[in-house]
């Protein structure tokens, strides 16, 4: 749903979208890693669209409130692990790792500028 509502440049529903799953406590139940893991990666997964959706709405400062710089190693780990962008069925392999620090750093960088 997030990347669909960013596809149609419509960031703000997008936060809407991540207050909700972030909102909701990680399941607790050891029975059922599964779920855990799942439910970890819906929230690396929105926690990137929320940073690229406060970018877009004009608010980098609040885009890292999501995704700040030092976290950007768990999530991509996350996602990695769990394969939730499909990477590895694509002959055109992207650096998840990559991906993710340059769009982190271009909003770090951002912040600066507008600070000069």
């Amino acid at each position: 749903m997030a990347y669909i509502l960013m596809e149609l440049n419509n960031p703000a529903p997008v936060m809407r979208l991540a207050d909700l799953v972030l909102g909701e406590p990680l399941p607790d139940d050891d029975e059922n890693e599964d779920k855990k893991v799942e439910s970890q990666g819906l929230r690396a997964t929105i926690r990137m669209y929320a940073c690229e959706a406060m970018s877009l709405m004009g608010n980098p400062k609040g885009g890292l409130k999501y995704l700040p710089p030092e976290d950007v190693d768990s999530v991509v780990g996350i996602l990695s692990d769990i394969r939730i962008l499909g990477m590895q069925r694509r002959r055109d392999k992207v650096d998840l790792k990559a991906s993710i620090t340059t769009t982190v750093q271009s909003l770090s960088h951002s912040l600066t500028v507008d600070k000069d």
